[in-house]
């Protein structure tokens, strides 16, 4: 069972937006940082979002018990990276066209961020997994970052494949929906949106959930691990 969580946030996250033909919400002040403690690897060390290609967008050393803030690039930093918001998964990992409400809209997004501790290079995310073997049934969160230069709603699905692979996950599933609403905003600037799904505890694993705009109240996790450390955490809650 300690092997559940790895697929979880791995392999096919075919991701369903659901659309709407209302403006975005009117917007909260949006995230200028992204602040945590690395729970992989010891040491202090270094951690960095990546771009396209080579290109680093933003970069902050991180401490010896784990802790950074990373500063989110602007949008000068951005203006080379924006893709189309239609397009604006492709960023995290994920492949298909949406239907942006703004046409004009253009972003960019990023689930994972590169982390150097010790000299050992690993891809963290920031992520929670647990399991509960009386109801049957496991549940991964994590957090998604998206910049856009212009508020929108997106609708669509997208294959995210390439957000990880493993063969013990047959599909995550995931609609774009907030609990009131069928649709999920993108202010002007920084977003976070929050991915939750669940499944059974025997693999293949098929995940379905939801991705929506967290209340104005929350915060993004604090504590970003690889995945390898994601199953051994699961391991420890069931």
């Amino acid at each position: 069972m300690n092997k559940l969580m790895a697929p979880l946030m791995l392999t096919t996250l075919t991701v369903a937006l659901s659309s709407c033909s209302s403006d975005p919400k009117t917007p909260v002040a949006p995230p200028v940082q992204v602040t945590g403690t690395v729970k992989s690897g010891s040491g202090e060390g270094k951690i960095s979002l990546a771009g396209t290609g080579t290109t680093v967008l933003a970069s902050a050393p991180v401490a010896a018990d784990g802790s950074f803030t990373l500063n989110l690039p602007d949008a000068g930093a951005l203006a080379g990276q924006l893709v189309s918001a239609s397009t604006i998964m492709a960023n995290v990992g994920c492949v298909g066209n949406l239907i942006s409400s703004n046409a004009a809209a253009k972003g960019f997004g990023f689930a994972a961020l590169n982390a150097v501790r010790s000299g050992a290079s690993q891809q963290v995310y920031a992520a929670s997994a647990q399991g509960n073997v009386a109801s049957v049934s496991s549940e991964m969160n994590m957090d998604l970052w998206v910049y856009v230069d212009q508020a929108t709603n997106l609708s669509g699905s997208v294959d995210c494949t390439k957000l990880a692979n493993s063969p013990q996950v047959s599909a995550i599933s995931a609609k774009f929906q907030n609990p009131q609403t069928p649709v999920v905003s993108l202010n002007a600037g920084w977003n976070v949106v929050h991915f939750k799904g669940t499944s059974g505890i025997t693999g293949p694993y098929d995940i379905k959930g939801a991705i929506f705009n967290p209340s104005a109240s929350s915060k993004p996790a604090s504590s970003w691990l690889t995945i390898d450390d994601a199953i051994k955490n699961l391991s420890i809650r069931l």
